[in-house]
């Protein structure tokens, strides 16, 4: 009786703890995750406060890591009522950004003041190679005050590896903050005598003809003492 108590009880633990499916043994190896090992197009710069009419230059960065790639596209948005694009390449039509990279080979470099667009894309002229370095430079100019987000388009951005193949990034945006203006404010001369004309642009020769005004001051009170005499 004893026995077929146990044997109860064990049929009803069974049933109870049953894995559900499917079901991984614990200590079964998995499979490696597919990841980008950290592949990033960022934006920096050293300045991100400016005043209206100042300038300041930001930096394309494209991180592949250990990935090799034979291309890549970056478009950035920015609004371009309150940031300008100094153009690079006064030669060639359009403005175009600078380009740094000294291995890839650019097919396209244009920044559209329009609809504020900035687009490089980039070729090996050889083997796909891995990409961590600063890959090109834009230089802004504030317009008018307010926050500019500067964002990489991931829709229309991207990084090609061998067999055109695409590799995932993650993209980092950066705020530009547009405040004042460096103008040189007007001075506003102190009230006094209203201006004579070419005597109040040549300091020496008002001084001469005062000189000449007191003189003859001197000599016509001279003579009109001794017509009183």
């Amino acid at each position: 009786m004893n026995l077929l108590d146990k044997v109860y009880a064990q049929s009803n633990l069974d049933t109870l703890a049953a894995p559900t499916f499917p079901f991984t043994p614990p200590f079964e190896e998995q499979p490696p995750a597919t990841t980008t090992d950290g592949a990033k197009i960022s934006l920096n710069t050293s300045k991100a406060t400016l005043k209206v009419g100042e300038k300041t230059t930001v930096t394309i960065r494209v991180e592949s890591d250990d990935i090799e790639i034979n291309t890549y596209k970056i478009v950035i948005s920015y609004d371009p009522t309150k940031l300008g694009v100094i153009d690079k390449d006064a030669q060639t039509s359009g403005t175009q950004i600078s380009f740094t990279d000294t291995y890839f080979t650019d097919n396209a470099n244009l920044a559209s003041e329009q609809i504020g667009t900035i687009e490089i894309a980039a070729t090996t002229p050889s083997s796909a190679v891995t990409v961590n370095r600063n890959v090109a430079d834009i230089e802004f100019e504030g317009r008018a005050t307010g926050t500019v987000t500067l964002e990489i388009m991931d829709e229309h951005s991207s990084l090609t590896g061998t067999n055109n193949t695409n590799i995932p990034a993650s993209t980092v945006p950066l705020v530009i903050t547009i405040t004042g203006d460096t103008t040189t404010p007007t001075i506003i001369p102190t009230p006094g005598l209203p201006k004579s004309g070419i005597l109040d642009e040549s300091p020496v020769l008002t001084g001469i003809v005062g000189i000449l005004l007191v003189m003859t001051g001197i000599m016509l009170a001279i003579r009109y003492r001794k017509v009183g005499k």
